[in-house]
């Protein structure tokens, strides 16, 4: 992974935003949706919720992007806002991160890593003391509850 770890951040966010976009698509159109009807929903949720996701430009200038109807409209948007949960975006990144080094054995199940920890672990020691405790980002078990 050759993005700093604040890219790296970035870019996990815009594809979870891209995910709850794609849910607000099959919920207001349905499974059946053209890239057009996508740019609608894409574009109404900036204009009614000021959501930039990535390639909000070109939806914006698609030439045959789709008219929702106002029913579709609210679908879409009740089904992003739904989808789209900082505490569950916080917890992927947590999983991410304390997810066990790949092992040679076939019997545990490995996924690939979108956080590099190295990476990480610079972004901390980078910080600035009085403002952020750079340990903090390894489990304290005398802090338990602060992990959960």
């Amino acid at each position: 992974i050759e993005l700093d770890f604040k890219a790296q951040i970035y870019k996990a966010l815009s594809q979870y935003k891209h995910r709850a976009l794609d849910k607000a698509v099959v919920v207001a159109i349905g499974t059946h949706a053209d890239p057009h009807w996508r740019s609608a929903v894409h574009v109404a949720l900036f204009e009614d919720l000021g959501v930039e996701v990535d390639g909000y430009d070109a939806a914006f200038m698609d030439k045959d992007r789709r008219r929702l109807s106002a029913q579709q409209r609210q679908k879409a948007k009740d089904a992003f806002v739904r989808s789209f949960s900082a505490s569950e975006f916080i917890l992927e990144l947590v999983e991410d991160v304390n997810q066990k080094q790949s092992s040679s054995s076939k019997e545990e199940k490995s996924y690939a890593r979108n956080f590099d920890l190295n990476k990480l672990y610079t972004w901390a020691s980078e910080q600035d003391k009085a403002r952020f405790d750079r340990y903090s980002i390894y489990y304290d078990e005398s802090r338990g509850k602060e992990y959960l």
